[in-house]
């Protein structure tokens, strides 16, 4: 035992800049597969696959929550398959207390035409004038005072 806290402080130090203030960090997930499985509640993932793909699918993808430490071993809860798969529909449910009445859709407006029909026309403009600045440089002829 007292080599293995050696190795995961040596572990701890290189991973994380560790001070008087903060001497003891872990990686979260890492942690808990540890404990759980120093437990025995580790969920076998390979054999969920075989089993069970659609819980397999959301452990191996989803968020890491404790509902998965309950699957087996001492502790085994019921309702822990049920409460991975809707865990999602449980975050958002908050977002979802009030009914936004859906936009009318409406037919094609008239200023959408109005739009269409302008820009057709400016692309005509600039289409039709060939030499735009030559244009521009006989004007500035007109207005130069003879010296």
């Amino acid at each position: 035992m007292m080599k293995e806290l050696e190795k995961d402080t040596v572990i701890m130090h290189q991973r994380f800049a560790c001070s008087n203030r903060n001497p003891i960090q872990v990686d979260y997930i890492p942690y808990l597969d540890s404990l759980a499985e120093e437990v025995g509640v580790r969920p076998n993932i390979p054999w969920l696959f075989l089993t069970d793909p659609r819980l397999a699918l959301q452990l191996l993808t989803g968020p890491c929550t404790p509902y998965q430490y309950r699957l087996t071993g001492p502790g085994k809860w019921a309702g822990a398959r049920e409460a991975i798969l809707t865990q999602w529909e449980r975050v958002l449910q908050p977002f979802r207390t009030r009914v936004v009445p859906e936009p009318e859709s409406r037919p094609s407006s008239r200023r959408g035409i109005i739009v269409i029909v302008s820009g057709a026309a400016l692309l005509c403009c600039f289409c039709y004038n060939k030499h735009p600045l030559s244009s521009l440089l006989s004007l500035q002829s007109l207005f130069k005072s003879p010296q």
